[in-house]
């Protein structure tokens, strides 16, 4: 469920994840006045390095051997070199990860929800509690906001955004029955529909809206801009999801897909937009083939989380899709494990808004999934309380999407590597005089599809451009125990940072 309005203002404090360990190196960095912390795991810099040296080490073997190859041989002799360097550059690339702010954007003035860039990386969109942003970003690489529009018969905040495929437009929800469309060109709002079914009644009294309306919490596009599907809350009958045809202007299906709010919802490949997957506060996944509805029963059901869902979102490979929770787990999927078969599993109660998991219970939590964990593999680090905090892959470019990465509770951008399943990196911005949590929330970031950069948003109206950077001249901040090396190891040193060794992408 949706963070909804209150007057409880009181939150308690998280026990923010420790990076002050030998595992861990930090880096503060200091841009425009913007602090910035990234924390690195040792062993992914280990990785980077020697990634670095087979680059260099390639480049030089091939320059012997080949002193005159270049694109002039190629097009005399139709033939490249034997030898060739584009893999080693492309793990150095995924090892380049995002780790300074350069750019900052503190003018919003509400809280942000969602952030996506649009898939040609010349847009940054943001939805918030007022309304849509819209940010240029230009190949030079500067951002700037280019327009603000103030979203019409909005309930409470907007909770999701996708984009057409040609970037065109944009369409978002609220906690309403309507999706509303923007133009991308101009900012301008241009229509809404009401995905509503005939006998659900939005006009009932205030005391019952929960209960009766229809509140969309997550909603995608089809590839061909013809049709969206949306996620809703739980009202008479469970919670449905609502397939609407845009050319017709109709509902075209409504199936009750879960018995609590669903929370997100993704298409499992874009391509095709008969096969999607739901994500709900019951605390499963289900799959979805509109065309064989029988009976409105899912195709596949998927175990292992043990609280309510915050986020889907899949690969886009027709395989595998990732989930976000408030059991404080991120967790990677293979379709191909799917159950046909209802099971009985735990869960645990508790509000999300309001309650605090420490240390002990996530232990405990770790204990009960291992029991019926489908999954392929499970993160653990960041915190999900207050709101519905998303996680998605990294781009297919440069990346090959081999982190997922996710905001978080207490500020910070949390990547993890799907090779080692290890959290890799931290990311987090210090404010010395903001003290209210609730303000640091990172409900949602998103990473450029072509360039090593993620812009992070959160609940004080704030907007972060990450990027890869010269980390040599960047203070380090030394864990207490780093004092005590064993005798006679020898620490070795690192070529990214070496002043003597010079690397650029």
């Amino acid at each position: 469920m949706e963070e909804q309005k209150t007057n409880t203002e009181q939150r308690a404090q998280t026990q923010r994840k420790d990076f002050n360990t030998k595992e861990w190196k930090s880096f503060k960095t200091s841009n425009d006045g913007v602090k910035s912390i990234v924390h690195l795991k040792k062993s992914f810099m280990n990785d980077c390095r020697t990634n670095i040296r087979n680059f260099h080490f390639a480049k030089k073997k091939s320059m012997k051997a080949f002193p005159i190859a270049d694109e002039s041989v190629k097009e005399s002799t139709g033939q490249t070199t034997p030898f060739t360097i584009d893999k080693s550059i492309d793990r150095v690339y995924q090892t380049a990860i995002p780790n300074n702010v350069t750019y900052s954007h503190e003018g919003l003035g509400t809280r942000i929800y969602n952030s996506r860039f649009t898939s040609d990386g010349e847009k940054f969109l943001t939805t918030t509690q007022h309304g849509t942003s819209i940010f240029s970003f230009g190949q030079d690489g500067k951002m700037e906001l280019s327009k603000v529009g103030r979203c019409p018969n909005l309930n409470w905040t907007i909770t999701d955004l996708d984009v057409s495929s040609d970037n065109r437009f944009m369409v978002h929800s609220t906690l309403s029955p309507f999706v509303h469309m923007v133009d991308l060109k101009d900012g301008n709002y241009t229509q809404q529909f009401s995905l509503k079914n005939g006998n659900m009644n939005v006009e009932m009294a205030d005391e019952l809206f929960w209960f009766f309306s229809l509140r969309i919490y997550s909603l995608k596009l089809s590839a061909d801009s013809k049709e969206i599907i949306a996620a809703c809350g739980k009202a008479l009958g469970g919670a449905p999801v609502q397939i609407y045809d845009i050319e017709a202007n109709k509902l075209k299906t409504s199936v009750f897909a879960h018995k609590e709010d669903i929370n997100s919802i993704s298409y499992l490949d874009k391509s095709n937009s008969s096969i999607f997957i739901t994500a709900s506060d019951d605390g499963v996944c289900k799959l979805w083939d509109t065309r064989i509805l029988k009976n409105f029963e899912p195709v596949g059901i998927f175990y292992g989380h043990v609280s309510g869902l915050t986020s889907v979102e899949s690969k886009n490979d027709n395989r595998y899709f990732i989930t976000n929770c408030k059991d404080q787990s991120i967790k990677l999927w293979d379709v191909r494990n799917a159950s046909t078969e209802k099971k009985n599993y735990p869960f645990l109660k508790y509000d999300y808004r309001y309650e605090i998991l420490g240390p002990q219970h996530i232990e405990q939590i770790k204990t009960y999934q291992k029991r019926f964990d489908q999954s392929v593999m499970s993160f653990w680090g960041h915190q999900v309380h207050s709101t519905l905090i998303r996680c998605h892959f990294s781009p297919l470019q440069g990346t090959n999407q081999r982190y997922i990465y996710s905001g978080s509770y207490d500020g910070r951008i949390y990547i993890f590597d799907t090779i080692t399943g290890d959290n890799v990196a931290a990311l987090e911005i210090v404010n010395d005089e903001e003290h209210d949590t609730k303000n640091h929330i990172i409900r949602d970031c998103a990473w450029h599809p072509f360039s090593q950069n993620i812009v992070s948003t959160n609940f004080h109206g704030n907007v972060a451009r990450w990027e890869y950077g010269d980390l040599r001249d960047s203070e380090v901040i030394t864990p207490e125990n780093e004092l005590f090396e064993e005798e006679g190891e020898q620490i070795e040193e690192d070529p990214m940072f070496s002043k003597e060794k010079k690397f650029t992408l």
